[in-house]
């Protein structure tokens, strides 16, 4: 059988494209004849030939548990954005000049607080000091790992240090001060306008990839950003240099905002955090966040009703599969098995099987749920898995999550030389949006760890309810990998980076992490114990 049988495939705006709604009736034939099926969501970090490929390879361990293995395969691809853009903003002269000087004031502001007036300018590393520890980037090691300063709540905290206080006025103008006078970086701004309007090339290219655009030939900031530029840079002030008065207010936002996070203790380490909210602030549509908001919206316009020429893969398959269930004498049982991103999916497929449950006019019958929802290494926001967990709204039976615990999370880079931590980290602190529809930081992602253990920090309600959910005593909701090797089956995972949770084929010498995925294979087996 070709693994074409087992899949479904969609593309923008969750169409069917590349599976007919023939081939899907035929799959749901199959699935009739099934005592048990999984529905496979992958992650966003794959392309579609990848995910086809996962597919490939994860078909025999799901029969080898006596189930029908049913895949989605839509748009994603996030990583080689991520690694791509990232990559080229992180190189920007621009981005290099004020990455230093930020984390200049921010290693003051860290390290040298609780003894001085407030009208006294902080004591500064120099650049040289600040670009040697960067270094150490190279070598894909973090620097300025040893600040850990306490946040505001707390009179002593991380190694005892006292509390960070907010910025000055003093602090403020002797950072205005720093940047106001740098001519390297008047040079470099004006590089920015010289060039604005006129883009080519591998660099707007990777901004379009992105979602985004290029506005300018020197930079890959937000178009916004660069026209603000432009407008502040037209004219000279008295000393003869331009003013780029905006420009500096966008980099004040930056320190003020890493300080503000240590001040509530919702920091992701002096570089890691620097990166994000220099990416927030002035490159946000072009790092990623733009392909990322529309993957996840993509994952619920799948389950919208279409016309005859408009197919949404999600719709036509719950229909499809809620005739069948409704005909059957003895229907499959059902496991959701939700990748990363694929957690964001798995939570709209449970809204819409919960919908069509309430509905009356719908075949879908009111009594049958889902018995797995497993997630590995959830990308879903609390206040979205908040939702699926109600309890008017659960149209699963049992749950079980597969993440890394924090010290893995934050123990490698996703982005090599750039970016300290693994994808949920990046999305949480610099992808997620507002209500608002800006950017956010610090993001409570499901999948991470740092949600469920530091209850003083995330008191949101949305973070306690799911919290909760997963604690219950006796359950293992969730098992943080790495687990002993004497954990219960079921409940094991040997998982080490986030793409690592489903894997099935290792590099030669490297061990054979197989630990998640005979775990999937005993729960669709033998139930969650």
């Amino acid at each position: 059988m070709s693994i074409n049988d087992h899949l479904i495939k969609t593309g923008a705006d969750g169409r069917l494209d590349g599976t007919s709604t023939a081939q899907i009736d035929k799959l749901i034939r199959r699935l009739s004849k099934e005592q048990r099926v999984v529905i496979h969501l992958h992650g966003g970090l794959v392309s579609t030939n990848n995910g086809i490929a996962s597919a490939a390879e994860l078909e025999p361990e799901y029969e080898a548990a006596g189930a029908y293995p049913v895949y989605f395969i839509y748009r994603t691809g996030l990583l080689e954005i991520v690694r791509n853009n990232l990559g080229e903003i992180a190189r920007e002269k621009i981005f290099q000049r004020l990455l230093v000087k930020i984390i200049k004031f921010v290693m003051g502001k860290l390290t040298d607080f609780g003894g001085r007036s407030t009208s006294a300018a902080l004591a500064l590393p120099t650049e040289r000091e600040v670009r040697i520890e960067l270094q150490k980037c190279r070598q894909n090691i973090e620097p300025f790992v040893a600040v850990a300063p306490a946040p505001a709540a707390a009179t002593t905290g991380r190694g005892g240090a006292a509390a960070v206080r907010g910025l000055t006025a003093t602090e403020k103008e002797q950072f205005l001060d720093d940047l106001s006078t740098d001519p390297d970086l008047q040079t470099e701004l004006q590089e920015i306008i010289n060039g604005a309007g006129d883009v080519v090339g591998e660099h707007s290219r990777m901004a379009a990839r992105a979602g985004g655009s290029a506005a300018s030939r020197a930079t890959m900031m937000s178009e916004h950003v660069v026209h603000e530029l432009v407008g502040d840079g037209s004219a000279k002030d008295a000393r003869g240099v331009y003013s780029s008065a905006k420009f500096f207010a966008h980099a004040m936002k930056v320190l003020g905002r890493v300080i503000s996070r240590f001040r509530s203790g919702r920091d992701h380490g002096v570089y890691a955090t620097v990166v994000e909210e220099l990416a927030r602030e002035l490159y946000l549509d072009n790092v990623g966040r733009l392909v990322w908001n529309t993957m996840k919206k993509e994952t619920a316009q799948t389950f919208e009703s279409g016309s005859a020429g408009d197919v949404r893969g999600g719709r036509y398959f719950v229909d499809a599969l809620s005739q069948m269930v409704a005909a059957s004498e003895n229907p499959p049982e059902i496991t959701v098995v939700a990748h990363s991103l694929g957690s964001v999916f798995a939570c709209n497929l449970m809204a819409d099987i919960r919908k069509a449950q309430k509905d009356a006019q719908h075949p879908w019958p009111k009594d049958y749920l889902v018995e797995n929802l497993i997630f590995l290494a959830p990308a879903v926001e609390h206040s979205v898995f908040a939702k699926t967990i109600g309890r008017d709204s659960a149209a699963f039976r049992h749950f079980r999550m597969f993440s890394l615990n924090d010290t893995l999370e934050s123990g490698y880079w996703e982005v090599p030389v750039v970016y300290p931590r693994s994808l949920l980290y990046l999305v949480s602190g610099a992808f997620e949006e507002t209500d608002k529809g800006d950017g956010a930081f610090d993001r409570p992602l499901v999948g991470m760890q740092r949600y469920h253990t530091r209850a003083t920090v995330y008191r949101m309600a949305d973070v306690k309810k799911v919290r909760n959910h997963l604690n219950v005593r006796g359950l293992a909701r969730a098992v943080w990998s790495e687990t002993p090797a004497n954990a219960r089956a079921g409940q094991r995972s040997d998982a080490i980076e986030h793409a690592t949770f489903n894997d099935v084929k290792f590099p030669p010498g490297e061990k054979k992490r197989r630990a998640t995925v005979d775990s999937l294979r005993h729960i669709i087996r033998n139930g969650m114990n």
